[in-house]
């Protein structure tokens, strides 16, 4: 009895170990667009194509081109390009753009435009917001 709680609980930490860890994928009209790993690499079709690290620095071809703050301002070449606010609304110069649900579906001027996968915490919020206007040309 003893052995098979220890490999239940070993079985539980391996599922929400593999949960935590687990890659966000943002699909766009329900084809797979970007992933974003645990380590903050961002993928389209596969293709490393930038990395938002953990202090909010966003990367493209190894190249500082943005941030993203804890309080969700995005910042493109140092000056003010928009923001992911708490609600998920994505303000770009002050002017609403699109938004982020609790549950990752993604609404670009109120249509849906694609959704997250293992999302929607604030900071994933953030990830979600960094990876579409850095690499999905969202607010272009």
């Amino acid at each position: 009895m003893k052995n098979n709680s220890l490999l239940f609980t070993v079985a539980v930490m391996l599922v929400l170990g593999s949960i935590v860890n687990a890659d966000m994928t943002i699909r766009k009209s329900g084809s797979l667009f970007l992933t974003v790993d645990s380590s903050g690499n961002v993928r389209e079709s596969g293709r490393l194509v930038g990395r938002i690290e953990s202090n909010g620095n966003i990367r493209a071809s190894g190249r500082l081109v943005g941030s993203i703050s804890s309080s969700g301002t995005l910042r493109k070449s140092g000056s003010y390009l928009g923001e992911v606010q708490s609600n998920g609304n994505l303000r770009k110069n002050g002017r609403l753009i699109g938004q982020i649900s609790n549950s990752g579906t993604i609404r670009m001027q109120g249509r849906l435009w694609g959704n997250a996968s293992s999302c929607c915490s604030d900071s994933e919020r953030r990830t979600v917001a960094a990876a579409i206007v850095f690499f999905g040309e969202f607010f272009d």
